[in-house]
Order: C-alpha cells, then sequence, then structure tokens
C-alpha cells in the first residue's frame, strides 16, 4: 500500500514537473502560430500575435503576448493591442469550444471605417439579404465562450463615410459574460469632448439580444463635468430589442432624476434622417426639485447659444403625460404635452394643463436648423376663475369671475442672457391680447371694496 500510495505522489510530481517546465520545451514560434490559428478560426476575424509569446500551464493555459493586430475579413475594423494576456481552460484546446477565462488587453487602438460604397449599397432584395450579423455572432460564442473580458485605456477612433473622423479615448472596460444565457455585468468608462462617462449594469442575457428579443437591463450612469448637475447620475432599467435595421425599442423602461421617476417607451429607427418615438409619462414631478437639480456647476454662465442643429438630422414624435405636476404652492393635473419633429421644423404643443382655476394649453414652434432659431406659438385658456387663482396666489381678490386668455408671443434663441443684452429682444415678444369677463360684486358688498 505503501508503496502504491509512493507511486501515485511520484507520479503527480512528475507531471506537475513537467507542467511547469514544458514551456521552456515549447517553441515560441510554434505557440505563438497556433494560438493565432485558433483565435482566429474561434473569433471568425483574422488576429496576428507579433510579439513574443509567455507560456505557463497552471493553473490554467496563460498566455503573455506583445503587439497583436486583429482585423474584420471586410477590413472595417481593425486594432492594435500592445498589451493582451489570457487565460485559457485546458481541456477546451482539444474540444469544440475555446473556454477563456479571461482576456485582459492594454492600450488596444481600435479603428472603424464606414466605406462609401458600403453606405451606399442598395438592400439586398427580400429572400436574398445577408446573413444575420448577430445570428453568426450567436454561433461564434458557442463555439468560444469568454469568461471575463477587461480593456485598460483603450481608444476608439472612427470615419464614417463621408470622412468626419471622432474619437473616444481613456476607455475602461470590465465586462463579465461567462454564458449565453446567464447575465451579463458591466462597467464602461470613456472619455470624449472632454466629458467623462461611466455606465455601470446588467443584462439578463446574451442570447435574447443577439437574437434580436427583449432582454433586461439596469444600468447607472455618471458624467463628469455635466453638462447640468440634473443629469451627473442617472439609473435606468427596462427591455431592451435591438432590431434588424440597427435601431433599437425600449419597452417598460423606467428611470429617475433628482429622486423623481419616469416611466418611458421608445423606439429608434437609423436612416437618413433618423426616427425617434418615445412615450413619457410620470404620476408625479416637482418642478421646483428639478428646477434645483437643474442649476450649480454645469455649463458656465457665459456658455454661447445652445444649438439645436443637431436635431436638424432627426424625425421624432414626443409624448408626455404626467397626472400632477407642482411648483410651490401651486399644483396642475392631468398636463398633456405633444411634439414632432419633421425636417428641422419643431412643433409643440401643451394640449391640457389642469390648474384649480382653470385649464391652459398653449403651442409653439421654431426651425432649429437655424443658429438663433425664432420660437413663437400662443397660450390661451379656457377660463382661469380669479378667485381661485388669487388663492392659489395667497391673495385676496375684490373680483370675481373668470379670465379667458388668448395670448401670441415670439422669442429668440435659447440663451436667456444673450436675450436680455438685445436691445429688440423685448419689442419680439410680439403683441398679447386678453379678454376679459367678470361680474359686479352686489350692491351690499360695495361698501366692503378698498377705496
Amino acid at each position: 500500500m505503501k508503496k502504491a500510495a509512493a507511486a501515485v505522489i511520484a507520479v503527480v510530481a512528475a507531471v506537475v514537473g513537467l507542467l511547469l517546465f514544458l514551456p521552456t520545451l515549447i517553441s515560441t514560434d510554434w505557440a505563438r502560430s497556433e494560438l493565432s490559428r485558433q483565435l482566429s478560426s474561434a473569433s471568425g476575424m483574422d488576429i496576428s500575435l507579433n510579439g513574443p509569446v509567455r507560456l505557463s500551464f497552471l493553473p490554467s493555459l496563460a498566455v503573455v503576448t506583445k503587439d497583436i493586430t486583429i482585423s474584420s475579413q471586410t477590413g472595417d475594423l481593425s486594432a492594435k493591442v500592445p498589451g493582451f494576456s489570457t487565460a485559457i481552460t485546458l481541456s477546451s484546446l482539444w474540444s469544440k469550444k475555446l473556454e477563456i477565462q479571461s482576456i485582459a488587453l492594454v492600450d488596444p487602438a481600435i479603428t472603424i471605417t464606414s466605406s462609401a460604397k458600403a453606405a451606399g449599397a442598395q438592400p439586398a432584395p427580400s429572400g436574398k439579404a445577408d446573413n444575420d450579423p448577430f445570428a453568426a455572432l450567436v454561433g461564434t460564442l458557442e463555439r468560444l465562450a469568454v469568461n471575463r473580458i477587461t480593456i485598460e485605456n483603450g481608444s476608439l477612433g472612427s470615419t464614417d463615410e463621408t470622412g468626419a473622423a471622432s474619437t473616444v479615448s481613456a476607455i475602461d472596460v470590465d465586462l463579465k459574460a461567462p454564458d449565453l444565457d446567464r447575465e451579463v455585468v458591466f462597467s464602461l468608462a470613456a472619455t470624449q469632448d472632454g466629458r467623462r462617462l461611466r455606465l455601470d449594469g446588467t443584462l439578463s442575457a446574451l442570447r435574447p439580444i443577439l437574437q434580436r428579443q427583449p432582454a433586461k437591463v439596469a444600468i447607472e450612469a455618471k458624467v463628469e463635468p455635466a453638462p447640468s448637475p440634473l443629469l451627473a447620475s442617472v439609473k435606468a432599467s427596462g427591455e431592451i430589442r435591438l432590431n434588424a435595421d440597427g435601431g433599437y425599442q425600449i419597452q417598460g423602461g423606467q428611470f429617475d432624476l433628482a429622486d423623481q421617476s419616469f416611466q418611458l417607451d421608445a423606439l429608434f429607427q437609423p436612416g437618413k434622417p433618423h426616427r425617434f418615438l418615445a412615450d413619457l409619462s410620470a404620476k408625479r414631478i416637482d418642478v421646483g426639485a428639478l428646477a434645483s437639480s437643474g442649476t450649480g456647476k454645469g455649463e458656465p454662465d457665459n456658455a454661447g447659444e445652445p444649438s439645436l442643429a443637431m436635431l436638424s438630422n432627426i424625425d421624432a414624435d414626443v409624448s408626455v403625460t404626467v397626472d400632477q405636476l407642482v411648483s410651490g404652492a401651486l399644483a396642475a393635473s392631468d398636463v398633456q404635452f405633444a411634439a414632432t419633429l419633421r425636417n428641422g421644423h419643431l412643433e409643440a404643443n401643451l394640449q391640457h394643463l389642469g390648474l384649480d382655476a382653470g385649464s391652459v394649453a398653449a403651442s409653439v414652434s421654431a426651425d432649429v436648423t437655424k443658429a438663433a432659431p425664432t420660437f413663437q406659438g400662443k397660450l390661451t385658456s379656457s377660463g382661469l376663475d380669479i378667485g381661485a387663482m388669487a388663492k392659489l396666489a395667497g391673495q385676496s381678490a375684490p373680483l370675481s369671475g373668470k379670465i379667458t386668455l388668448d395670448t401670441a408671443f415670439a422669442f429668440r434663441g435659447l440663451n436667456a442672457a444673450g436675450c436680455a443684452k438685445v436691445s429688440t429682444c423685448g419689442a419680439r415678444s410680439a403683441s398679447a391680447r386678453a379678454r376679459f369677463r367678470w361680474r359686479r360684486w352686489p350692491v351690499k358688498k360695495a361698501a366692503t371694496l378698498p377705496a
């Protein structure tokens, strides 16, 4: 028995020793070419390991190398990775599925190029369309399991068909996706145009997303410096589905701003122009809380005129419904707002805002393609009760009755400070007209009226 135990120990020691010294016996060139072949075959991309390769076999196959190049077969995506390390399950090397426990990329530079030829290509006739790339990706991930991916200090440069370039830098990523059907945990941080965006969240599973089915997602986003303190931190959740046209759909979405909850259903369809549809609703909104959260250190007070030109590339239909809108002592109910954007022309309508004193409606229109667009519209009411209005304002009124408003207005630009400096700004407020109807107090109360 002792001899058998000793023999087993000797064999185990020999195997461990072999695994420890095996890397010194393996040709670096062979390891480099074999790993390149395995990774390229599993991913469907051209992957070349150009630098020295260092191997270890315990506790798993670990590979550390430098100077990796990656390119897609179509040539629209390429990457250079100065530093790369990975850990691979040994048994997966001779199985049908390659299991990579972790991949770490250091200082990767990724370039995406959209060719004019691809942009101008006509869609294939029905029945002859190219295979769904997401379906191909599902097949790839069935053969290639990547449990964790980390990226440190990456960069992403993209060029569209017109030659316009954009760059995202300081990209840090931590993605844990152990299986197509298990929860994905991700963390992403990146910097663009001087702003640092960080996203942390979870996705119920990858498979439904890649099969264009709804999947549950929850994210928390933080921006520094924030364009507004209101947008410094946002939490959102809901169901998301990626569509075959490159767009997405959100159902049952919920997000929080300044500790207030909103519900959202949205659809985005890419194209020329892009199309966006959204239905936003809330039970109760405190305007005062939103306003106080939206002031502070965001953009400087002397910032230039906000530009709305980017909206000219979008056609949109947006509706907003709020059961109760509160601002200090003033409360409104059944608030209904709708806006449409077509070819840069904005039409917005406050269809109903119910007050204890009556109801108010308004409309405004503008051409957002102009540098300082002119907003013009009108404000109307179906009858505001004078006594109720005075009570809401904490005052008393010597009159009773109702006021009917029919007021037109116009203003130019969105920068209030800039508008105040323009002498004609007030003159551009257009004309206002109002019709008042009231009834006289009874004679017996006339003596109580102030002189």
